[in-house]
């Protein structure tokens, strides 16, 4: 069970499934918005060979997560070390708003470090659209309301309250409106439209009217525009597994999309090698299933 990763000299277009960044936002505030954080990469050394154990499989910003592929964060341990950030830790770090992005929740709500840099980044741009700082609110993964069932245990989840004042808040206001390329349009249409660049995939609004919450998931700058225009996560992965996706493109950079389905055994226990070309720049997610999505860029390729 050896799955090979190879890029072949050809050129992304339209009709090979390339992917773009998201829509930007512009704005005549005076205000900056913030560029994207870069994708999170790897390094490949001389031989440009990787060989990944099984755990491989359950680790990752594109792990599906549901009733029949659960993930038991105690098992998984996906916030030990530096890998998360409470409230705390990221005002001790400088973002930008953190201060009120849990002020209404406790402390033990949690986000991935790379999840909560891209949102701090998104909110700063959303600041800048709206011509003025909205006070806001994030709730994350809390252990004490941990399901193996929800994608909120990736660490990679969050619901996301604008707030005008103590009395209003949601997403889905009646007469509130931001900029976006010049028109004005709801906060919740904002997010939709702007938040693919920023690494996140927009699931639209939870809650009832009066109060909504935006639903985001980070998944990284490389996957968040297909994911997009794909229609979901599953059929994004899907369609990398069949070849109608084969690259990604974020701002000059160009990745070669492959799924690797993991080897099924060993006298040594599961692992799979994925060969990424030596030197390659890469990064490598599990789908909590059976396999892995791999990107490679492409100018570092074999």
């Amino acid at each position: 069970g050896t799955a090979l990763v190879t890029t072949p000299g050809t050129t992304p277009d339209s009709t090979t499934g390339s992917t773009s960044t998201g829509t930007d936002s512009s704005d005549s505030t005076g205000k900056r918005p913030a560029e994207p954080i870069a994708p999170s990469t790897e390094k490949a050394g001389k031989g440009g060979t990787l060989e990944l154990v099984d755990d491989a499989v359950r680790i990752g910003m594109l792990l599906t997560v549901d009733k029949d592929h659960v993930y038991d964060v105690n098992s998984n341990g996906i916030f030990d070390g530096n890998e998360n950030m409470t409230a705390d830790e990221a005002i001790r770090r400088g973002y930008t708003h953190i201060s009120t992005m849990f002020r209404t929740v406790d402390n033990n709500h949690f986000l991935r470090n790379e999840a909560i840099a891209a949102l701090a980044a998104l909110i700063q741009t959303f600041d800048a659209a709206a011509g003025t700082d909205k006070p806001f609110l994030v709730e994350g993964y809390t252990a004490a309301s941990a399901d193996v069932t929800s994608s909120f245990v990736t660490g990679n989840v969050l619901k996301l309250r604008i707030f005008e004042n103590d009395a209003t808040y949601g997403l889905n206001y009646n007469g509130f409106k931001v900029s976006l390329n010049g028109e004005m349009v709801t906060y919740d249409k904002w997010f939709e439209a702007t938040a693919a660049k920023y690494g996140f995939i927009y699931e639209g609004l939870v809650g009832d009217e009066n109060n909504a919450a935006g639903q985001l998931r980070y998944v990284g700058t490389i996957h968040s525009s297909g994911i997009k225009e794909a229609g979901s996560l599953t059929a994004y992965i899907d369609a990398i597994k069949a070849g109608t996706i084969t690259y990604a493109v974020v701002g000059e950079d160009t990745w070669k999309l492959s799924y690797v389905k993991f080897s099924q055994s060993d006298s040594i226990g599961h692992y799979t090698v994925v060969l990424v070309g030596e030197n390659a720049t890469y990064t490598i997610s599990g789908d909590n299933k059976e396999g892995l999505i791999v990107a490679v860029k492409v100018e570092n390729a074999q």
